[in-house]
């Protein structure tokens, strides 16, 4: 309890003087007004009626260079998906948010379809989200990042970003139950030999209340505050260049203004760490938190991230990053 307490005002103390170093005055009265999980979701009335304390698996899905819709590979799983949460996160609420034409008849009754079907399923159209003003579009243009916004949201208390071409299954939940029960504030899975990347878009999580003002701040820092582009790869770019270097520097910025051995102490306790990774692959390469194995075995080359287009796998999972109790365990 005394880590847990000393680490909470770490990271107020060390929020707020980067705010006033940084950002003004402005800006902290409105991560202020941000901590007060009270108002409206950043999606729709119906989300809002849910209330606080919400738990959200977000999506994007939009259509790019004037298309309507997306393409087929990343609506084809979405009468799928909402089936796959409530088996395996009971409890969680869908969002996907999207920029389809409400005027489009034929499109809105197909997400009318899914809602009606799913009643922890909404729609976020993103040019008209209550509790912002106006079309997002007009601030960040790029649906990837859409995905991110619960990050913002009052009523959100945990949020996990997926792929809508991906489906949900009880290897990603199994790491998931985990990382809840830590006391990490950020999640990370990496689960294909090319996941050398700290975190990837589709395959991370924040606990937005145990530091509603610090993940809300970098929330708007990526989707509001890092410039547009239309980039694929643009949402993770803004992870890459803006989160966790941002979570990594508000770690060891106040640690490394204090003696060394103050210094050393600060580091190395881990209740201060603020990430857990979860791989399968390049798990001696991460820094900064926590890396465990996957909790379950890969079935069938599955990997996580791999979505309707892509081959399974049959890569040897190296030893080191194979749960202790399972060294036998080739694929992890």
């Amino acid at each position: 309890m005394k880590n847990l307490i000393g680490c909470s005002l770490f990271f107020a103390t060390s929020f707020l003087l980067h705010l006033l170093a940084n950002r003004g005055l402005r800006d902290l009265l409105d991560a202020a007004a941000a901590t007060d999980p009270v108002g409206d979701s950043l999606c729709s009335r119906r989300s809002t009626l849910r209330g606080p304390r919400q738990r959200i698996v977000s999506f994007g899905l939009f259509g790019d260079f004037g298309n309507p819709r997306a393409k087929g590979p990343y609506e084809k799983l979405l009468f799928k998906i909402p089936a796959s949460v409530k088996m395996w996160y009971p409890g969680w609420a869908v969002r996907i948010y999207t920029n389809y034409s409400t005027a489009d008849k034929d499109i809105t009754a197909w997400m009318d379809a899914i809602e009606d079907r799913y009643p922890f399923v909404d729609f976020c159209h993103v040019a008209s989200l209550p509790g912002l003003s106006g079309d997002i579009q007009r601030n960040q243009s790029n649906g990837r990042v859409w995905r991110f916004l619960p990050m913002m949201d009052p009523l959100v208390d945990v949020f996990v970003s997926r792929d809508t071409d991906s489906p949900v299954t009880v290897r990603e939940a199994s790491a998931v139950k985990e990382w809840l029960e830590s006391k990490y504030l950020f999640h990370a899975m990496k689960d294909h030999p090319a996941h050398e990347g700290p975190v990837f878009a589709g395959l991370w999580g924040a606990k937005v209340s145990q530091n509603r003002s610090f993940v809300g701040y970098l929330g708007r820092k990526m989707i509001f505050e890092s410039g547009r582009s239309n980039d694929n790869g643009f949402d993770q770019e803004l992870l890459k260049s803006v989160l966790w270097p941002e979570a990594e520097q508000d770690f060891v910025s106040l640690p490394s203004r204090s003696p060394p051995h103050e210094r050393l102490e600060s580091l190395t306790d881990s209740s201060c760490a603020l990430q857990l990774v979860h791989a399968s692959f390049h798990c001696d390469k991460f820094v900064g938190g926590e890396t465990r194995a996957f909790p379950t075995r890969r079935r069938h080359g599955f990997w996580l991230g791999s979505g309707t287009r892509h081959p399974p796998i049959s890569t040897t999972c190296p030893l080191e990053c194979r749960p202790k109790e399972h060294p036998d365990w080739t694929t992890c």
